[in-house]
């Protein structure tokens, strides 16, 4: 047994002194030859006969330089004659060759064995002229001009075994197929010669507008320089960053490439006879911009095989990227060309293309027309495609035919001229040249036609085939049924175009659309053929309803849509049912209704048959608008309804009728079932709504509240329109009374007034008792009444109510002048506010007598202000709180006042006036008496300062004022300073039988009806009679009555009197006076009296 370990040791001992022995021989053999070597000059014919035999030609050299070559020593011949085939005339000249000695081979062989030849040279220009013949300029350096090489270099260069040449620039003209030039910079070009043929090997920076890098590898057989012309050979490609455009001729045929773009190649090629065959390997690319569109990154396997005439080209793993979100899918595609004449032939097959990202490729290429083209940017399709199979014939530059098929995902179409616009639609693609299919199978899509609608229209289904056919003017488009649904409609159509080369399409469609949601009905009218005013009505007027059906219909040339001149046919129609139609802003809603709306042209018409306003009964109604182009679109409605009263009021309310309508109508309700006819003209851009109608009234009955007016049983018809109300005896009654009931329109001073006039026979105390109470109490009787309610167009101005009657039958229980019996007249005017303001308000006249104007406050309660105005002067409501006295009085009995004044309600007359509400007199009095007394044309004033009210008096009578003591101050005296005071006494004319019994002037008074006060006369006349000067103080409570001084003095006599007045609880008078006179006629003398009754 051999002994491993010992035997490996051996062996490795052996190799380590081996490799020693062979480095230190080749150092002493390099050291030798470094020696030598400088004397070579001085075998210059050696070299010579040498270098012919190595280059297989004669050669004739000026110089020799040496130099080494990593391990190889160079011979650096100059100035180098090259010599024919005859040896005598000069083949090529060059002022450096270089001839490297391959060391090992010569040293084994023991002799100088050459290993590679060496030419450098500043300029290679190869031309390959239009016949397909190579020729060859050069220019050794960068100052000589370029000379050309006759094609024996070429056989000579071909016939050596290792040439290495160094070229600063190449470049290469193809004439024959008309490449652009090709500049090539550094490079490095081996070429080796073996039994089996020739190697080739490239390696260059190039120009970096070119390539980063390319490198080249050819092998070709051994053969002449004819067969370079059409060669067979493998050939391997390495582009490193190659710019897209200078290749752009040499990767097309006839196919428009990228503009710019960086791309690396790898290729491995095989070339027979000067033809490609195949080539297969990897290629990448980023940047990659062409006119029309851009890449991120691209990249590939590829191969191809075949002929110019017929190739088959694969590219697998292709993955393309056009931003950072959008990459296809890893996919694997597949194009066979064949070319019969001038006929190409491709069958592509692609498992995935991106439409948006391919179309910008394809349609700048010059087989597609500028026609086809302009669609393709105007439609800008998107969408992906899938399993896509393309059979295309091109002549020339034209497309002979096809035929398509794939299945298409998320397509998309830009709307463009009649051609509608669409998203997400999915389904299978069928086409030719000629015909087409498409197959829809879709959901969640959008369909845009902006010529009819403003916005797209959301598709939550899409099922049908579309078709398509060449006939002989252009193309006919047809669907035998598509069905289209989304969560507001659902529709099935049938529909063919025909779209002419030259002319308007000429569509034919109708749609049958079921279970729809009529709130969305403007989504699907034509907006674009109607104006901004038209589609805000739509918008907000169809507020709901259920489409049970319908239908759309569109049949003429595109053109001439909306056919105003019925060149065509345009319809929408449908049904529905639980609707609601909010037709005017403001104005009540038609609800719950019952209709057909079409839409015909510009026009629409809808007709109810059933529906409700409020609690209503809608009869027949039209609501139209005649054209919904106009850009004052005017609306129209006509219809019967039977409504309640109370329905009837609310929508007289909320119509936003023009005046004073809706406060005046609250103030009021009526009752029972009216029937109404209504006509509503409203232009929904400028301009005045116009309505019209009748009303008709059956056994209604009316209410105003305020006032306690009811009318029962109303019978009658109330014509109405936006400019007047007017109406001829309606009937109805009133505390069992007819009442006859006028309305007119009429002009006044202030403008337009509707007013409303009831002719009856009232209680006028129960009319006025709810607004005043004190007046109402004066009244007994029943008397002819108009009552009058007035209603003002200006809806600034407030609806007023005047009562007028002429009080015949009317007892008026008042003091004086102001009453009458039953059998006179004396006409009463009282007028207040219905609505507004002015409700709280009145004003009352009575004939000539009396003017007056109240204001309550808002609870309607308590008066405010006022001004009462005797004599039938104007009654002006004064300006500030408190009530105004005023006016002129023929006569004014104070007792027959006191009398009536007693017999008023006093509680009820203190609820309606203000505590705080200060008062003031200004009143001329032509006869003034109280009891037997009496004073002619007496003036009285009022003033309040902060403590008194003073009484101003002037006149023939009397000249002075009185100061009354403010409540708060109830200790102080009511102080009266008269400078004279003339009272006369009234001559009695009734017999002794008519005598009263107690002629006391101070019968009936009481301690209580005299108030405390001083007096101060200093004039008194009574009855024509001097009495001097009087002052009195008297001082009052409930019980007594103090007379602490009664003092009256004149020329002739003094006049002084003291007491007291008590009564006691069970009505019994005590009485006690002490009177002292001093008289010239009797005098001076007393006596003190006291008397119990």
């Amino acid at each position: 047994m051999w002994n491993t370990s010992f035997t490996q040791s051996r062996v490795f001992r052996f190799l380590i002194v081996s490799v020693v022995g062979i480095v230190v021989f080749f150092g002493l053999i390099m050291g030798i030859a470094r020696l030598l070597l400088p004397t070579v000059q001085d075998y210059t014919p050696e070299i010579e006969q040498w270098a012919s035999k190595a280059l297989d030609a004669e050669v004739s050299i000026a110089s020799i330089e040496t130099s080494w070559d990593r391990m190889n020593p160079v011979l650096m011949l100059g100035d180098v004659d090259i010599k024919g085939v005859n040896g005598e005339d000069e083949m090529l000249h060059l002022k450096t060759l270089g001839i490297s000695i391959n060391s090992f081979a010569s040293l084994f062989s023991g002799k100088l064995l050459p290993a590679t030849v060496m030419l450098k040279m500043h300029t290679l220009h190869i031309i390959r002229d239009e016949s397909g013949r190579f020729n060859f300029n050069i220019a050794e350096s960068r100052q000589a001009e370029e000379e050309a090489v006759d094609r024996s270099v070429i056989e000579w260069v071909l016939q050596q075994t290792d040439l290495l040449l160094n070229v600063e620039s190449l470049y290469f003209e193809d004439r024959k197929n008309k490449f652009p030039d090709i500049k090539l910079q550094s490079l490095g070009i081996v070429l080796k010669k073996s039994e089996s043929g020739h190697f080739l090997s490239i390696d260059s920076d190039t120009d970096p507008a070119l390539a980063e890098h390319i490198r080249v590898i050819v092998e070709f057989g051994n053969g002449s320089i004819d067969s370079l012309e059409k060669p067979t050979a493998d050939l391997y490609l390495k582009l490193d960053k190659a710019h897209l455009n200078p290749w752009r001729a040499l990767l097309a045929d006839k196919i428009n490439m990228p503009d710019l773009g960086l791309a690396s190649v790898e290729l491995w090629s095989k070339i027979e006879r000067g033809q490609l065959k195949k080539f297969h390997g990897q290629v990448s690319a980023t940047d990659i911009r062409g006119q029309t569109y851009d890449i991120k990154s691209l990249s590939t396997k590829i191969a191809w095989q075949g002929s110019r005439s017929d190739w088959k080209l694969e590219l697998d793993q292709l993955q393309v990227m056009r931003d950072g979100n959008h990459a296809w899918p890893v996919s694997k595609h597949s194009v066979d060309m064949t070319k019969k004449g001038e006929v190409r032939s491709y069958l592509m097959n692609s498992e995935f293309l991106r439409i948006h990202d391919i179309l910008p490729l394809i349609s700048n290429q010059p087989f597609v027309t500028k026609q086809a083209s302009t669609y393709v940017d105007a439609l800008s399709p998107r969408g992906d495609l899938h399993n896509v199979k393309l059979d295309l014939s091109l002549d020339d530059e034209a497309i002979v035919n096809y035929g398509l098929q794939a299945d298409m995902k998320y397509l998309s179409v830009r709307a463009w001229k009649d051609i509608p616009g669409f998203t997400g639609i999915d389904g299978q693609l069928y086409a030719t040249e000629k015909t087409g299919l498409f197959r829809i199978q879709s959901s969640k899509s959008m369909i845009d036609l902006p010529k009819l609608f403003r916005d797209p229209i959301r598709v939550e289904s899409l099922q049908g085939d579309l078709s398509w056919s060449r006939v002989q003017d252009g193309w006919l488009l047809s669907t035998p049924e598509i069905a289209a649904e989304n969560s507001h409609i659902q529709t099935k159509s049938r529909f063919s175009i025909h779209i002419p080369d030259n002319g308007s399409p000429f569509i034919d469609l109708q749609t049958d659309f079921h279970d729809g949601d009529a709130s969305y009905t403007s989504l699907y009218i034509p907006s674009k053929i109607m104006s901004e005013k038209a589609v805000e009505w739509l918008d907000k007027s169809i507020v709901a309803g259920y489409v049970e059906y319908g239908s759309f219909i569109l049949y003429g040339a595109l053109d001439d849509f909306p056919y105003d001149h019925q060149e065509g046919k345009f319809e929408v129609r449908f049904k529905v049912r639980h609707g609601i139609l909010d037709y005017y802003k403001d104005w009540p809603s038609l609800d719950e209704i019952e209709a057909d709306i079409a839409f015909v042209g510009r026009g629409m018409r809808i007709e109810a048959t059933n529906g409700k306003i409020f609690n209503a009964d809608i009869q027949r109604t039209i609501v139209g608008i005649e054209n919904l182009n106009s850009k004052n679109p005017i609306l129209k409605i006509q219809g019967d309804a039977k409504t309640s009263s109370e329905d009837l009021f609310r929508y007289l309310r909320e119509s936003k009728l023009e005046g004073s309508y809706d406060t005046a109508l609250s103030e009021m309700s009526l009752s029972g079932r009216n029937d109404l006819e209504l006509s509503l003209t409203i232009p929904l851009g400028k301009g005045d709504t116009k309505f019209s109608g009748n009303l008709e009234f059956s056994g209604n009955q009316l209410d105003i509240p305020s006032w306690e007016i009811q009318l029962k049983d109303i019978y009658g018809k109330l014509g109405f329109s936006n400019t007047k109300f007017e109406a001829d005896q309606i009937k109805a009654s009133f505390n069992n009374q007819a009442v006859f009931v006028d309305v007119d329109s009429v002009q006044t001073g202030t403008g337009k007034e509707t007013h409303i006039k009831a002719d009856t026979q009232a209680d006028i105390a129960q009319l006025v008792g709810r607004r005043n109470a004190v007046l109402a109490q004066q009244m007994d009787g029943i008397s002819p009444v108009q009552v009058s309610i007035e209603i003002p167009d200006d809806a600034d101005e407030n609806a007023r109510l005047v009562l007028q009657s002429s009080l015949r039958g009317c007892e008026l229980r008042l003091p004086g002048s102001f009453s009458k019996t039953a059998d006179e007249s004396s006409t009463l005017t009282l007028e207040t506010g219905l609505s507004g303001s002015n409700t709280n308000r009145f004003d009352i006249a009575l004939s000539d007598k009396l003017r007056a104007s109240f204001l309550l406050d808002s609870s309607g309660s308590t008066l405010e202000k006022g001004v009462l105005s005797f004599g039938g002067e104007e009654a002006v409501l004064p300006q500030k709180k408190e009530i105004l006295i005023g006016g002129t009085l023929a006569s004014l009995d104070i007792d027959e006042w006191l009398e009536w004044y007693r017999q008023l309600d006093l509680d009820l007359v203190q609820r309606r006036v203000s505590d705080q509400i200060p008062w003031n007199i200004e009143l001329l009095i032509d006869y003034l008496n109280y009891k037997e007394w009496f004073m002619t044309d007496v003036y009285i004033s009022s003033s309040q300062d902060e403590n008194h009210r003073v009484f101003k008096i002037s006149g023939e009578s009397a000249e002075g004022e009185i100061s009354i003591p403010d409540e708060r101050y109830v200790e102080q005296l009511i102080d009266i300073n008269l400078a004279r005071l003339h009272l006369n006494r009234t001559e009695l004319t009734t017999s002794a039988d008519e005598q009263p019994t107690d002629n006391s002037a101070i019968s009936n008074l009481s301690p209580s009806n005299i108030p405390s006060f001083r007096m101060l006369v200093e004039d008194l006349t009574y009855s024509e009679r001097k009495m001097g000067q009087v002052k009195v103080e008297v001082n009052s409570s409930e019980e007594h009555l103090y007379l602490e001084q009664f003092d009256m003095s004149n020329e002739s006599s003094h006049l002084q009197v003291q007491g007291f007045w008590h009564v006691t609880d069970g009505s019994e008078h005590q009485t006690k006076l002490e009177i002292a006179m001093d008289s010239m006629d009797f005098g001076a003398w007393s006596i003190s009296e006291a008397a119990w009754v």
